[in-house]
């Protein structure tokens, strides 16, 4: 079996006055896509708490659909930083960014990486579809 590997990006939107949407989008190594999803979750959540949330369902996601060859990628550079590292203050943003970790160990090989916002544009609509 041959195993494809995907380049995964999330993204958030915060809705006021509570709410939040997250949105996901999976690619293959010539860049079409090959899975999507977005979630609204009602409740408030701190921006980097939203962004490692978004994270967590779009790598769950592909990790569900048999993808074992990832890149995860994220226009927020805290969970970048903190995945790469492994590390993270002990509050309910470590305890996301170690779910992440977690599911990646199910995966052949995993890598993160950032992007700025423009390289996130796809994901960022899926979020905004939960209005």
């Amino acid at each position: 079996m041959v195993l494809v590997g995907v380049k995964v990006n999330s993204d958030v939107v915060l809705f006021s006055p509570s709410g939040v949407g997250f949105g996901g989008v999976m690619r293959d190594v010539v860049g079409d896509v090959v899975a999507s999803t977005y979630l609204k979750v009602e409740g408030s959540f701190e921006v980097d708490v939203a962004e490692a949330l978004a994270m967590r369902h779009a790598s769950n996601i592909s990790i569900e659909a048999g993808f074992r060859n990832v890149c995860l990628e994220t226009d927020s550079l805290k969970l970048h930083n903190h995945l790469v590292k492994g590390l993270a203050p002990c509050h309910a943003f470590w305890k996301i960014v170690n779910d992440i970790l977690r599911l990646t160990f199910s995966c052949q090989s995993c890598s993160f990486s950032f992007v700025r916002r423009t390289g996130n544009r796809v994901a960022h609509c899926l979020a905004k579809l939960c209005m």
